[in-house]
């Protein structure tokens, strides 16, 4: 993530972008969870015959990233989540990184413009006659979209 550099949003151009901005939750990806933006959570087991066994879980919501100028979507099942800037996950011990509405995120990952009728009302104006498009990032199994709190 380090080596792509950081841009704002309306500047954002691909085939690969890093942004940074507050998360704004649309469609949760765990009802139970309606303000879960994106989530790793790893639980470690030890059985009785010193066997270890670890599980991950990751959940991506569609949400919004906004910062001073402008908005990109997220809406992703080939996602990475990495812990804050400065952490890490405990090799030894359960873990867990979560986002939430309103919190300060970054992104990173590869991402075009698209034309979103659904997101008309946040979406940049390209010129007369042209349809409003949004940065919309699209994590692929060869290309995984990398998700990190900042705070």
């Amino acid at each position: 993530m380090e080596r792509t550099p950081r841009s704002p949003i309306a500047q954002a151009e691909g085939p690969l972008v890093r942004v940074a901005g507050r998360v704004q939750v649309i469609e949760a990806a765990d009802p139970t969870h309606p303000t879960t933006a994106f989530s790793l959570v790893r639980t470690r087991e030890v059985a009785a015959n010193a066997s270890v066994t670890i599980e991950t879980r990751v959940i991506c919501s569609k949400f919004l990233v906004q910062d001073d100028s402008g908005f990109a979507l997220v809406d992703d099942d080939f996602v990475a989540v990495l812990p804050p800037p400065g952490d890490s996950l405990p090799s030894n011990a359960n873990a867990a990184i979560v986002a939430s509405d309103g919190q300060q995120i970054e992104v990173c990952g590869p991402a075009e413009r698209r034309v979103k009728p659904e997101l008309q009302q946040i979406a940049s104006q390209h010129g007369y006659r042209r349809e409003p498009r949004v940065l919309c990032f699209d994590g692929r199994p060869d290309s995984l979209l990398l998700l990190r709190p900042r705070e």
